[in-house]
């Protein structure tokens, strides 16, 4: 899915469907045994990121960006992925909102540790702002459900 950014920038999140092969070669493992055995591409202006992400942390976006869409009430900033990546909202209009996605690639993960000698782009930092209106919220949500369903259907 492609969230466009404001200023022209554009951030590409997408759930990742691996090979048994090529899951194993990026985790070690050959089966979901963890709640975060799902491969994550995320693309954005200066980074491009390719890790694991806890099917919760895909359900908490789901459910945030649900709220925004029937205007229920929701925290004002959500932490995923380590809390590496973030989703703020910054402005709550009833037409629209304006979010700033966040990935923060110097945090430490837990287990893990923080940066290590070299910088690449997992250890940067980077942010865009976007605007979205109820359909881009209705097509975030129905993206995340697909390709979550999709990801965890291909382990099976």
């Amino acid at each position: 899915m492609i969230f466009n950014g404001i200023n022209n920038q554009k951030i590409e999140f997408k759930l990742l469907l691996f090979d048994r092969d090529e899951w194993e070669l990026m985790t070690g493992s050959t089966t979901i045994t963890e709640p975060y055995d799902i491969g994550l591409r995320l693309d954005m202006v200066k980074i491009e990121v390719l890790t694991s992400i806890f099917i919760s942390d895909v359900n908490k976006m789901i459910q945030w960006f649900d709220g925004l869409h029937v205007k229920k009430s929701v925290e004002y900033k959500l932490f995923v992925l380590h809390n590496q990546l973030t989703f703020e909202l910054l402005q709550n209009n009833a037409d629209f909102k304006t979010i700033r996605i966040e990935y923060d690639g110097t945090l430490p993960v837990p287990g893990i540790g923080g940066c290590s000698e070299y910088i690449d782009d997992s250890l940067q930092k980077d942010c865009i702002e976007c605007k979205l209106d109820n359909e881009n919220l209705n097509r975030i949500i129905i993206e995340l459900k697909n390709e979550l369903y999709q990801s965890l259907e291909s382990y099976k």
